[in-house]
């Protein structure tokens, strides 16, 4: 048994929801919308790559808002929590910790931390981005996202996400053949752009590894890499100086989406108690 089959049995990524949510007619309308919605509100910057990705930083913020709900929120129970999540060891808790109270993310004393408007506010576009893309599959991801002005309720979607990953599941394992891009800052969002920018078009795709490494706050080799990888595994190939994307990488995106789906669906269900 692989180590991503070992993580699998979950509550909440079933087969039977997994399948569900492929089926629905609007499934292919929210994978693409998932995929804009990363790419557009993304808001990197070289520091926060240096000690965490874009996703890690989500992570974080999903576990500040479950123990910022349950009352427990101090530096302690934070590595606790990301520790038990295999997120990250203490030490890189440690110093985002630090990084999010010098930003103004965290305030309070040591032993008596709390989100500040500017943390909510950090993640709120992000957040209601990826909850109305899945709104085309679930109403109460739409309603969710329909209210996101509100701290409290972004703070319940939040816990309630980060809580729907303690049996040890993760994304990845409905799409491990992209795991090489999910764990590499920029990697994800490098993909999802390429695969946007494919569908529906013939020609193959002029790339600028320079104009990506902008974007996305992170280094040119760090975008070579990211796609000599993906055509190592099969998701594109180079013709000519430009870039031929294959099925294979909308396939495997529409894999990890469908993870997505569920899983904010049955956060934001929690969040407005339906």
């Amino acid at each position: 048994m692989t180590a991503a089959e070992d993580r699998r049995p979950t509550s909440v990524l079933t087969p039977q929801r997994i399948a569900a949510a492929r089926a629905h007619p609007d499934f292919e309308t929210a994978v693409l919308a998932l995929a804009r919605t990363s790419v557009t509100t993304y808001s990197g910057h070289p520091l926060l790559n240096i000690v965490a990705s874009d996703r890690g930083r989500f992570v974080v913020a999903m576990l500040v808002a479950r123990l910022c709900q349950e009352g427990r929120l101090t530096p302690a129970n934070l590595k606790q929590l990301a520790a038990q999540q295999g997120f990250a060891s203490p030490g890189r808790t440690s110093a985002l910790i630090a990084l999010m109270r010098w930003a103004g993310y965290l305030t309070g004393e040591v032993r008596n931390l709390a989100p500040t408007p500017k943390f909510f506010a950090a993640h709120r576009e992000r957040i209601a981005g990826e909850l109305y893309a899945v709104g085309y599959v679930s109403p109460a991801a739409h309603a969710v996202a329909e209210g996101l002005a509100d701290d409290a309720l972004l703070c319940r979607f939040l816990a309630a996400l980060c809580r729907e990953f303690d049996s040890g599941g993760r994304l990845i394992d409905q799409a491990p053949q992209l795991e090489f891009c999910i764990e590499r800052v920029g990697g994800f969002l490098v993909l999802n752009d390429l695969m946007l920018r494919a569908h529906g078009a013939d020609a193959p795709l002029a790339v600028s590894v320079s104009a990506y490494s902008r974007r996305f706050a992170i280094s040119r080799p760090q975008v070579h890499l990211v796609l000599r990888q993906a055509q190592a595994g099969g998701f594109l190939e180079w013709r000519d100086g430009r870039v031929v994307v294959r099925p294979s990488l909308h396939d495997g995106l529409k894999d990890f989406f469908a993870g997505v789906i569920v899983a904010n669906s049955l956060a934001a269900e929690e969040a407005i108690g339906v």
